[in-house]
């Protein structure tokens, strides 16, 4: 599912990632640790196709999500920080993202609320939610 193959990458002239490789298999559950600094957040831009890597190739699904733009935008991540606003309903962040990118709304909105366990909550604001339903509400 995600190849990571001798990856290297220089900022501001510092070396941030030195021949990395890795790979994760369909079905694996895959945990990326490492102190403050070691390149974590760098190697999933290169693997998202945000940033390029100075040697070395980032596939998801065999694809270079920074040369197949129709690749790209069948991917989905969530970060640190979950893109919500807490002033709006669950309901209404995900109308909000669903306009943005031209997708089906209200059934599938509906949909996702109940796959995540939300739709009993889904016209409560989000500055309310917990921060596990925050990240379930990203998720979807």
């Amino acid at each position: 599912m995600i190849e990571v193959r001798n990856v290297t990458k220089s900022l501001g002239g510092r070396i941030i990632l030195n021949d990395i490789s890795f790979e994760v298999r369909k079905g694996d559950i895959f945990g990326y640790l490492g102190p403050n600094g070691a390149g974590k957040t760098t190697t999933i831009r290169i693997v998202l196709g945000l940033l390029k890597p100075d040697s070395g190739i980032a596939l998801v699904m065999g694809k270079n999500l920074a040369e197949d733009d129709e690749a790209r935008g069948k991917i989905g991540v969530v970060l640190e920080n979950d893109g919500l606003y807490e002033d709006l309903s669950a309901y209404d962040n995900l109308d909000y993202y669903a306009q943005l990118y031209d997708a089906p709304r209200k059934e599938r909105i509906e949909e996702l609320l109940k796959f995540v366990g939300l739709y009993d909550r889904r016209y409560e604001k989000v500055g309310l939610f917990s921060r596990g339903m925050k990240r379930k509400l990203a998720i979807a």
